[in-house]
């Protein structure tokens, strides 16, 4: 067993989410920058709580978060089962389970005395059954950008105990360097949900020019560095892929639709340096763990300023050697949301 030691801000954090729930919230979040240690924190508070003898549920909204909750509960010597499809973890009668949450909308609940949702900022419909259903029990959200619509009517304090630039500041994650060598033209495109209409703005962004501009900043600025590239649609990524390919440069692409373990074998290889550039759509902006990453491309064009601080908060962790990020905005994303560093919204 493996008990870590936590970092000053990450102690901050569980006394404030501790001072919260005793002055009559139930539903906290903690916000803490991709990076920061959300797991950890997380793997302390349930530590706490079972020998206080509480039953924790540990929530999450997509399958690999699933088996990377589990790695890290084990990697700190705690006892748990898995409530997802036919898990070889099964097992009820742990009282931690990590847990997903369509098979919780479609199974009788698990009796929890504190759920902790992962991610909190994105929102199904089962989030809201589950917390609404059981109001005596506290839910703990953590997310880096808790800052969806309607996460208030859910969620009733925020907790920051740390933010980008203190984690730069101390180590704990690295600055970026940020070029804008292209962009679309967004003018005119239209808005869904709050960003830009997907099947549009990949029009805008998917051409030969914009794509050829990728591969040769990339060549310029970045050649040899492990690179993440976030496209708009499966296209776009696979064309990008294309022509790195055809360069000569080992990249691969993944998206919602690949297999699973297909997926775990991209990744593996793109963390072993295997694979230089590892393009995607949308799988990798959420709960993606790759410190071996220090350069982005951004070429999925966003309004979401969420959106845009998870992608490049997967460039920020540290790694021995990597001393800073390389952004290369090929969306127009930081002219128009800014830096990582920049702050949150109020």
């Amino acid at each position: 067993m493996t008990r870590l030691v936590l970092r000053d801000y990450q102690r901050d954090a569980i006394n404030l989410l501790r001072r919260s729930l005793s002055t009559g919230h139930r539903t906290p979040v903690l916000q803490i920058p991709t990076g920061g240690g959300k797991t950890a924190i997380a793997g302390e508070i349930i530590r706490s709580a079972v020998d206080k003898g509480n039953r924790v549920g540990f929530i999450v909204d997509r399958l690999a978060l699933v088996d990377q909750a589990s790695a890290h509960l084990d990697k700190v010597g705690i006892d748990h089962g898995v409530i997802q499809g036919n898990h070889w973890r099964t097992n009820y009668g742990k009282p931690v389970q990590v847990i997903s949450i369509q098979t919780m909308a479609r199974r009788r609940p698990w009796e929890m005395t504190l759920g902790i949702t992962d991610e909190c900022h994105v929102i199904l419909e089962a989030h809201r059954k589950l917390i609404s259903g059981w109001n005596m029990i506290p839910f703990i959200g953590l997310s880096a950008t808790p800052w969806s619509r309607g996460l208030g009517e859910i969620y009733d304090d925020l907790i920051i105990p740390s933010n980008i630039g203190s984690l730069i500041e101390r180590g704990h994650l690295v600055d970026a360097d940020y070029y804008g060598p292209s962009e679309p033209n967004m003018k005119g495109v239209k808005a869904a949900g709050g960003d830009y209409n997907q099947r549009e703005a990949a029009e805008r962004a998917d051409t030969a020019e914009l794509v050829a501009s990728i591969t040769d900043t990339w060549l310029k600025l970045a050649a040899g560095k492990q690179t993440l590239c976030f496209a708009t649609n499966v296209a776009h990524s696979k064309h990008i892929v294309e022509r790195f390919i055809g360069l000569g440069i080992a990249a691969e692409h993944i998206d919602s639709y690949t297999d699973t373990q297909d997926r775990r074998d991209v990744i593996a290889r793109f963390n072993a340096r295997m694979t230089t550039v590892l393009s995607s759509v949308g799988v990798l902006t959420t709960g993606f763990d790759s410190p071996v990453a220090e350069c982005g491309i951004m070429a999925r064009p966003t309004k979401s300023l969420m959106l845009h601080i998870q992608m490049i908060g997967r460039l920020l962790r540290p790694n021995p050697g990597k001393t800073r990020a390389l952004i290369l905005d090929h969306a127009g994303n930081v002219s128009r949301l800014g830096f990582a560093t920049d702050g949150t919204p109020t």
